[in-house]
């Protein structure tokens, strides 16, 4: 819920009451607010977390002498339960009261992290909201792991601007929220570095928009499935173009394979971890015998 002053962050399975005083969410200077108006309560069932298109429920109860009014609409009756949608306009008591309901998806996914934390995060994003996802999406919040290698997820993170956060960050924001603890400062959970091949004074995990656009204008070049939807995200969302062509695709010009500012992903025709049929591995061989004239 939030107005033109200030935003109230809901947790879930908790009831907020909404008032003129000794209130979770108070209104001041408003005598058509009754000391207890209305309660909110936030459900989000455990079912929901690997689906972020099943957004939690925002309940309202109005128990006001005055009224509650939804846009613009006064709730039938005292003692009214209503769903909130995002974007309703919620009236306590005269239009100088007017929050809004706002929905902020939180979606994260987690790499490397035993059973344990992922069940813990599960906890925690049940309390909040939120969504875990196996893989990252274009709309995932943040990552979280223990210690940072580099793997597809963290490239994503990182193009994407999202933070790469320690578990902890979790139950530190979750006892911020109920006024429990300040703030979490979110640069202060950043894992630490476990890659060998990198140098942790050389490299930033900090937001760098320039990665945004590091392969715009460049087109890669994928032949088999497994490579293309494994990567294929990460150069999207760094500005680049991923295609797939495998045996039996439409183009049959191996010039496309040279043009300028494409890249020719590597892939083994013998590597058993890529699937590939004998067509598949015919093809890829073809493309090896042609890069290399």
């Amino acid at each position: 819920m939030a107005n033109t002053d200030r935003k109230h962050v809901l947790l879930v399975g908790k009831e907020y009451v909404v008032g003129r005083k000794d209130c979770d969410i108070q209104v001041e200077g408003d005598k058509a607010v009754s000391r207890r108006h209305s309660l909110l309560t936030v459900t989000h069932p455990e079912a929901n977390l690997g689906h972020p298109h099943r957004v939690p429920e925002l309940q309202l109860k109005d128990v006001s002498k005055f009224g509650t009014f939804v846009n613009k609409e006064r709730l039938e009756d005292n003692r009214t339960t209503v769903n909130l949608k995002d974007g309703d306009e919620v009236v306590f008591g005269s239009p100088t009261s007017s929050f809004m309901a706002v929905y902020e998806p939180f979606v994260i996914t987690s790499s490397c992290l035993d059973n344990n934390s992922k069940k813990t995060i599960r906890s925690q994003l049940l309390t909040l909201g939120g969504h875990m996802v196996n893989e990252w999406r274009k709309d995932c919040s943040l990552l979280v792991m223990n210690s940072i290698s580099v793997t597809i997820k963290v490239i994503c993170a990182l193009i994407s601007l999202k933070p790469v956060v320690k578990p902890n960050y979790l139950e530190r924001y979750i006892q911020y929220l109920k006024g429990e603890a300040r703030e979490p400062k979110i640069d202060m959970y950043l894992p630490e570095l476990v890659e060998t091949q990198l140098d942790p004074a050389s490299v930033t995990f900090g937001k760098d928009p320039k990665r945004q656009t590091i392969f715009q204008g460049m087109k890669f070049i994928f032949l088999n499935p497994k490579q293309f939807k494994k990567m294929s995200l990460a150069i999207e969302l760094a500005g680049g173009t991923p295609v797939l062509m495998e045996e039996g695709c439409d183009s049959d010009d191996d010039r496309v394979l040279v043009e300028p500012n494409t890249v020719v992903m590597n892939c083994n025709p013998e590597d058993q971890t890529q699937n590939l049929s004998q067509n598949g591995r015919d093809w890829v061989q073809h493309v090896h015998t042609y890069l290399k004239k």
